[in-house]
């Protein structure tokens, strides 16, 4: 059955920059790598049909047409192996399910990662995953970083991953997190705004008003403060690489367990050897996605789902609960 192709309109502030560059950053969920190819074979079109070619810079109002995800893997393309790693998985029905991640799990290969990812394990159970972001990424709608636990949404069906990808894109899908921080935060609610882009000293990071930078916008709650630390609950309203981690870092209260944007710091005053094995046994950041809401692209239903803490963050909690 042939589908009706995405639109997808290039914003004003996104004059002069590259077609590819603007598609990966639309789509973080695909390589830039396979953006390329897709526009290379005619998937990506724009102005009515015409070819698009990767390099070329875009003036803003621009309406892109992108006519089939779904491509063969090129040759010499290395193909995704199922493997046997656990999932836990908190929902499932015919057209989606939501995994809890563990902390320390790659949600799909890059570079120098080529297995051990959350990809291979939903390629083993799940065999019929739709391919419709590329082959490298079955059924993946949106990611989170390694180290962050929680909540990710897969798609079991080609419609049901377009629907949700638009979804997330449109800002339709409700997120949340907990994030425990260093420093007791002063104010019981704040929003944190400021563009998110490739930091110029180090192109593996992201940095407030860094090149190429896009408006991000993340709420923050307080939820409960200790000695010399802060529990949060965080509600990002966009959804830029690294956003959390650069924001919070931005007010001077970074992610613990986060040595990118933070640091390795000294404990408060003299501290009980169980807390600094808390700190010692969590293993990523104290960053875990707790909620997620939407609609189901089928049923219309909306589901509203919701993990625990995983346990060494639940410890570490616990243990600057006595101090």
């Amino acid at each position: 059955m042939k589908t009706e192709p995405q639109v997808l309109k290039v914003n004003p502030d996104e004059a002069g920059e590259r077609a590819d560059v603007i598609l990966a950053r639309r789509f973080p969920e695909m390589s830039r790598t396979r953006i390329q190819k897709l526009i290379a074979t005619g998937g990506i079109t724009w102005g009515g049909g015409r070819m698009l070619k990767s390099g070329t810079r875009l003036a803003g109002g621009e309406t892109l047409e992108i006519r089939d995800w779904q491509k063969p893997a090129e040759p010499g393309e290395e193909k995704l192996e199922p493997e046997s790693i656990p999932l836990e998985v908190v929902y499932e029905d015919p057209q989606l399910l939501v995994v809890n991640k563990p902390a320390g799990l790659v949600v799909h290969p890059g570079a120098g990662r080529p297995g051990g990812t959350l990809a291979n394990a939903l390629l083993y159970r799940y065999q019929d995953l739709p391919e419709a972001i590329g082959a490298d990424r079955p059924g993946i709608v949106h990611r989170l970083d390694r180290f962050t636990s929680g909540l990710i949404l897969v798609a079991r069906d080609e419609f049901t991953q377009r629907t949700l990808s638009r979804d997330f894109e449109a800002r339709r899908v409700k997120k949340e997190y907990r994030a425990l921080v260093w420093g007791e935060l002063n104010e019981d609610e704040l929003t944190l705004r400021g563009k998110i882009g490739r930091d110029p000293r180090d192109r593996k990071k992201m940095a407030l008003d860094g090149i190429k930078g896009r408006e991000a916008v993340t709420r923050v709650r307080v939820q409960e403060r200790f000695r010399g630390f802060t529990l949060l609950r965080i509600f990002p309203e966009t959804g830029r690489t690294h956003q959390i981690r650069v924001h919070l870092a931005g007010i001077k209260h970074p992610v613990v367990g986060d040595l990118v944007y933070g640091r390795a710091r000294n404990l408060p005053g003299s501290v009980s050897p169980k807390l600094q094995g808390a700190l010692i046994m969590l293993p990523g950041f104290a960053l875990h996605a707790y909620a997620l809401e939407f609609r189901h692209p089928v049923s219309g239903e909306m589901l509203s789902l919701k993990a625990p803490l995983p346990g060494p963050f639940a410890e570490l909690i616990k243990q600057l609960s006595v101090l």
